[in-house]
């Protein structure tokens, strides 16, 4: 059982994409040649939409390497283990997740980060995919930023509905916008205005 509106979503995959619903998440050959990107599970959500439990995600952080092919229709995520992933063709606009205290990131935030309009222009990738240590999932990530993505990761192990909500920076601090005024003066608590 996949919890949420994100069942739906694997529905709507399988039918707007026949040719890829087969071969979804076969493992494919794959190079480093991606960005680098530290991923981390920022909540741990449980339960369905009636009672959700929602717990933090860890602290450890792992890195994984993305590469956007074909035009960004396709995306590779290397975790060690080579993920393929399709475009979405509506982006964000049929993924739903629920939104709680606790959790630290909604389908609103995601649109803010990624500078985007609406759900349907944030680019989003997904596939049913075999995690290392999970077993099946339902996998999707989306742009976060021009230097991130932000994943949504569904299982169902034991029978319980899980969705792990997930970060990818990248780790590559060149490309980052440089502040010479926070070079110069570490901002803190005791030094932001009132």
């Amino acid at each position: 059982m996949i919890p949420f509106v994100l069942q739906a979503f694997r529905l709507a995959l399988a039918a707007s994409m026949p040719l890829f619903a087969v071969i979804a998440g076969t493992a494919v050959p794959a190079g480093a040649e991606g960005q680098a990107y530290r991923v981390a599970n920022t909540a741990v959500v449980r339960g369905n939409e009636a009672r959700l439990e929602v717990q933090p995600g860890e602290l450890t952080q792992r890195i994984v390497y993305i590469e956007r092919r074909e035009n960004d229709e396709e995306l590779l995520l290397d975790i060690g283990t080579p993920l393929k992933l399709w475009r979405i063709p509506d982006g964000l606009a049929r993924i739903a997740w629920p939104h709680s205290e606790g959790m630290s990131l909604s389908r609103e935030d995601a649109i803010a980060l990624a500078g985007r309009e609406s759900a349907a222009d944030v680019l989003a990738w997904g596939a049913d995919v075999s995690w290392p240590g999970i077993g099946p999932v339902l996998l999707i990530l989306f742009e976060a930023g021009p230097e991130s993505y932000g994943g949504l990761l569904s299982s169902a192990p034991s029978g319980i509905a899980v969705m792990r909500q997930m970060m990818f920076q990248t780790v590559d601090p060149r490309a980052r916008p440089r502040n010479t005024a926070a070079t110069e003066r570490p901002i803190g608590v005791e030094t932001l205005p009132d």
